[in-house]
């Protein structure tokens, strides 16, 4: 796996808080895509257009959709609140691994994970830490620096929104934001890594 972002940077503006907030658009490249008649989500809402609506969906309608017999297949673990919707992509070629159809998430603690989305008790595919690619020390922002502790139930902010994966070039961008020491002398840091 590779991790990539613009190799420009600048300067944010100026905040008096301490933290860093890096915007690592992060471009993890994902593996070989092979077609499969399951509808891709790879972005919020299923489409560019935010629809909302799987338009391929000839399975699940009203009358079968009950609250008896459909919900909450399995969960897995993961080192974080997830706020962003998942991601789906069939037919997945994962190295080493084999073919799987996968779910991406992202969490709070900036760490990204591959799910086989068929497998209730596998472990992840396979999971990046945005944070190994920042200075050392860094971590998620606490959400005392950010100012939100009493209006949110999270203990700290990194992937917030929804990542989108270009299945053609087999990338997936995000934006993570960290709390790094490095840049605790000057305002705020923006910036990215290659």
């Amino acid at each position: 796996m590779r991790i990539h972002a613009s190799k420009h940077f600048q300067q944010a503006h100026s905040f008096a808080s301490r933290f860093s907030v890096s915007i690592l658009c992060a471009l993890i490249c994902l593996t070989s895509f092979h077609a499969a008649a399951q509808t891709k989500v790879t972005t919020w809402h299923y489409n560019n257009g935010l629809t909302g609506a799987n338009t391929t969906e000839k399975i699940l309608t009203a009358s079968n959709v009950k609250v008896s017999t459909f919900g909450k297949l399995f969960t897995q673990p993961v080192d974080g609140f997830i706020v962003g919707q998942p991601l789906y992509l069939p037919g997945v070629t994962i190295p080493n691994k084999g073919l799987h159809n996968v779910v991406y998430v992202a969490t709070m603690n900036d760490t990204v994970y591959a799910f086989d989305a068929d497998a209730s008790t596998a472990p992840a595919l396979w999971k990046a830490s945005l944070l190994s690619h920042s200075p050392a020390g860094a971590t998620a922002v606490p959400v005392s620096v950010k100012g939100c502790a009493p209006t949110t139930k999270f203990t700290q902010v990194g992937v917030v929104s929804t990542p989108v994966i270009d299945a053609a070039a087999g990338y997936l961008y995000l934006v993570a934001e960290t709390y790094e020491n490095a840049c605790s002398s000057s305002p705020a840091c923006l910036r990215g890594e290659q």
